[in-house]
């Protein structure tokens, strides 16, 4: 439906139609979809020409719209949906079935831990293999890829890329990167995703990391009320905008050091996820990465295993998993010596 017709559908005069129409365009507002990520007052501070009522009629509306113009649905609808959801591997066929099929469509997924965990290797695995068509394992879209640390490799794509069987020319084509450099960038770019990269079929964002600006923009506690709410803010528009477009948005997140005994000795986790509460709630899945023991690394003679740890899922069991790192991207720790040889002939050398 375009932006017009949904007007229209709205009971607005044709001579309002216009008007609207040119008003929301002029700030960037040029699908009926964008409407989603805004509340009334939103709408109506954001563009001049919109006025309060107008606005409530029409993200009222544009949510309805999104329902499929239910308020209510039926489980037997809901079950049809989730059968028919999409996933992509996560590169191991362990991890796959941790998660219940790969990383699906239409969750919100925090990889959280220390450094060097293999979260940023988790989220380049699936940009690698998002611009593929679904029949042949990829979600069929582009991929947003905000960077806040500055550690994003086109390269690193590319040759994960090759293990998938995906063409250099897909992934600079279907991949797009924004760097963030304070909380006011990304709260831009999280607006732009609605208006700019609408017509791009944007089906995986990735957030690397969404703390971090967070971190060095709220240095003291008496701000933190102010940080929470901004951060609140952002993933509120983030879990609308995913389920609006039916995207794939995964974030990473880091850690802050916690001494728990218990914890430690029943769970074996000496840090706990940063960004409180606000984060805690947010997510649809929250997967816990730490490296295992020694025993595990002997049993699999691997040489970059780590331990994925599902801690918050509101369907799937608090349960772990074992996967590894590698120059070829996340793999099972049993095939990490076969894409090893794989990236010797490719002459692809470690990984970053």
């Amino acid at each position: 439906m375009e932006l017009e017709e949904f007007l229209k559908l709205a009971g607005l005069t044709p001579n309002k139609v216009k008007l609207i129409k040119r008003a929301l365009e002029r700030a960037g507002i040029t699908n009926w979809r964008n409407l989603v990520t805004y509340t009334p007052e939103e709408l109506a501070a954001a563009v001049d020409g919109v006025t309060a009522q107008t606005a409530y009629v029409v993200t009222r509306l544009a949510r309805k719209q999104i329902r499929g113009g239910k308020l209510f649905k039926k489980a037997r609808d809901l079950a049809l949906a989730e059968k028919n959801r999409t996933y992509i591997t996560t590169g191991s066929k362990r991890l796959d079935k941790l998660l219940g099929g790969g990383w699906s469509v239409g969750t919100l997924v925090e990889l959280v831990g220390e450094p060097q965990m293999g979260k940023t290797q988790l989220a380049l695995t699936a940009a690698s293999i998002a611009p593929l068509p679904i029949e042949q394992g990829g979600l069929g879209g582009s991929v947003l890829w905000i960077d806040t640390e500055g550690a994003f490799r086109v390269q690193r794509l590319v040759e994960i890329g090759r293990r998938f069987s995906v063409e250099e020319d897909q992934i600079y084509e279907k991949v797009f990167h924004a760097e963030v450099f304070s909380v006011s960038d990304l709260e831009d770019v999280i607006r732009a995703v609605t208006s700019e990269m609408i017509e791009e079929n944007v089906k995986l964002i990735v957030i690397d990391s969404l703390i971090d600006v967070f971190r060095k923009e709220y240095t003291d506690l008496h701000r933190l009320p102010e940080r929470q709410r901004r951060m609140n803010n952002i993933l509120h528009k983030v879990k609308v905008q995913l389920r609006a477009q039916q995207q794939l948005v995964m974030y990473t997140n880091h850690v802050t050091a916690k001494i728990d005994p218990y914890k430690v000795i029943n769970e074996g986790m000496n840090s706990i996820p940063a960004g409180g509460f606000t984060l805690g709630h947010a997510s649809d899945i929250r997967l816990y990465l730490k490296r295992p023991g020694k025993s595990i690394r002997d049993k699999y003679k691997a040489q970059w295993p780590r331990v994925a740890r599902i801690i918050d899922c509101g369907w799937l069991p608090e349960s772990e998993t074992i996967f590894s790192l590698g120059p070829l991207g996340v793999c099972d720790p049993e095939d990490e010596k076969k894409y090893v040889k794989q990236a010797e002939e490719l002459k692809i050398t470690g990984y970053a």
